[in-house]
């Protein structure tokens, strides 16, 4: 098992990649690991989460997939958001921290890691939280 979150990562993308992966065979991989996994398409829409994720968030997984990246981060200015999404789908890979707003409107702060195109047009995200 890679000790980072960022080696988790490259070894998901390179895995999918190289089976030519689709969204189902991506969300088997995804619910095997213990750290959360969240999945957005290119508008930032989650469509594929794991149940750590869930347990992370305090949504159930069918509520994550009807959400986006900006309903899940705090004080989410629309312009903004969409410039610092489109930092991230143009630079392939972004790490670090992360503050996310859970479903009972705490504020809690996740290390990331999250790659661009794991699949086309599917960007990969995985956290572990909290930190602080």
């Amino acid at each position: 098992m890679p000790s980072s979150l960022r080696e988790l990562l490259r070894e998901l993308t390179a895995a999918a990649r190289r089976h030519d992966a689709s969204v189902e065979e991506l969300q088997r991989v995804i619910d095997t690991l213990s750290v959360a996994a969240l999945a957005a398409d290119t508008h930032g829409r989650y469509v594929a989460v794991n149940n750590a994720a869930a347990a992370l968030t305090g949504y159930a997984a069918s509520e994550l997939t009807r959400l986006s990246v900006w309903q899940l981060t705090p004080n989410a200015n629309e312009h903004e958001a969409e410039v610092l999404w489109r930092a991230f789908l143009s630079r392939g890979e972004q790490h670090g921290e992360y503050q996310l707003v859970t479903k009972d409107k705490r504020v809690i702060v996740a290390e990331y890691a999250a790659r661009t195109d794991v699949m086309p047009g599917l960007h990969l995200s995985l956290l572990r939280a909290p930190l602080r």
